[in-house]
């Protein structure tokens, strides 16, 4: 018998506002914001610091966390429902076996008002990939040496490491050289990047201008 072709298809639904609806629901948002942002400026408060996990983990487990630093202006109650949903979806991806490591921190920059997290893993493997194309580099030790030379002993640009050996020993590569390994074995390692994403933000950067140099 020939097998019976399947064919799904998704549905979106969005209210649709006229200009002066929206308008109206804005205010209604900033007006119920400042309430609670002068409240707690009467508590004594300055700012609002929330931590994004998941809501519930397996015993002796390690999870990514990130937090999150909110003014008091009007957006400090959108923003604290913004965290607890973000709870929920990490929660959700935990059970999954699916929590990327990155994860809270892309969701503490959207709720921060930064945007998507600008710098991510795949933008940093895809330019490794091209860094080791264009230098023709076969093997790690090529990879390393090359990197090592451009970096040029800055230190900032450098990071300590627990050898792979599992000896403790701590050995000082160069970050983009450093993050690779880190992100490569993910869950093998107790190496860690910070958690700020600073580490591969910078990464990304060196990579970009040994990959495309400015002219």
């Amino acid at each position: 018998m020939d097998s019976v072709p399947h064919s799904e298809s998704g549905s979106f639904e969005v209210k649709v506002k006229t200009k002066q609806s929206w308008a109206e629901t804005v205010c209604k948002a900033k007006e119920e914001g400042l309430r609670m942002a002068k409240q707690m400026e009467e508590e004594d408060h300055r700012f609002v610091l929330k931590v994004l996990g998941p809501r519930e983990m397996e015993e002796e487990d390690t999870i990514p966390l990130s937090g999150v630093v909110l003014p008091l202006n009007w957006k400090v109650a959108k923003r604290l429902t913004m965290v607890e949903s973000a709870k929920d979806l990490i929660t959700s991806a935990y059970l999954l076996g699916s929590l990327d490591p990155m994860l809270p921190i892309a969701l503490g920059s959207i709720i921060e008002g930064k945007g998507l997290y600008k710098y991510s893993v795949g933008e940093f493997f895809e330019l490794y990939g091209q860094f080791e194309g264009k230098h023709k580099l076969k093997n790690e030790k090529q990879t390393k040496a090359k990197m090592t030379a451009l970096i040029n002993g800055d230190m900032k640009y450098l990071k300590s490491i627990k050898a792979r050996d599992n000896s403790g020993k701590l050995e000082l590569h160069p970050l983009p050289f450093a993050v690779r390994n880190i992100l490569a074995h993910s869950g093998r390692t107790s190496n860690r990047l910070d958690r700020k994403g600073v580490e591969l933000e910078t990464s990304i950067e060196l990579l970009l201008s040994w990959v495309h140099p400015k002219k």
